[in-house]
């Protein structure tokens, strides 16, 4: 009984494990897809505001839960926020203030469906 009841808590750990990960695959996939849509929006001078949006690595935090990051900056660290936030500026089409925001702000209804949709891809292999 103790031997069934190990493996099934190594199995269960697993099941978890797998499941975190997998969320945190999904996240940096759909980060990259968001980010596709923030860059085209990024106004574009010299090309380094744009080469500088990035996706981190999903962080699996102490509760289980991952963590994706966008970002803007690097060697356009000096000026990105504002780039970003002066909605007076003019911006040569497609650019626009707001890049990110905006792409993250449309993606949310989109989003729950497509984490439910690969987190049931997992569910099935496990």
């Amino acid at each position: 009984m103790v031997n069934g009841l190990t493996e099934m808590i190594g199995k269960l750990g697993r099941i978890r494990d797998s499941v975190v990960t997998g969320g945190g695959d999904i996240l940096e996939e759909i980060g990259n897809e968001i980010m596709v849509v923030a860059k085209a929006r990024t106004p574009y001078v010299s090309g380094t505001l744009r080469n500088s949006g990035e996706v981190s690595k999903a962080e699996i935090t102490g509760n289980n839960k991952a963590v994706v990051y966008l970002s803007f900056g690097g060697d356009a660290s000096e000026y990105v926020v504002y780039v970003h936030e002066d909605l007076d500026a003019h911006h040569k089409a497609p650019g626009q203030a707001k890049f990110l925001e905006s792409a993250l702000q449309e993606s949310v209804p989109f989003v729950g469906e497509k984490i439910s949709s690969r987190m049931m891809q997992i569910w099935q292999r496990i």
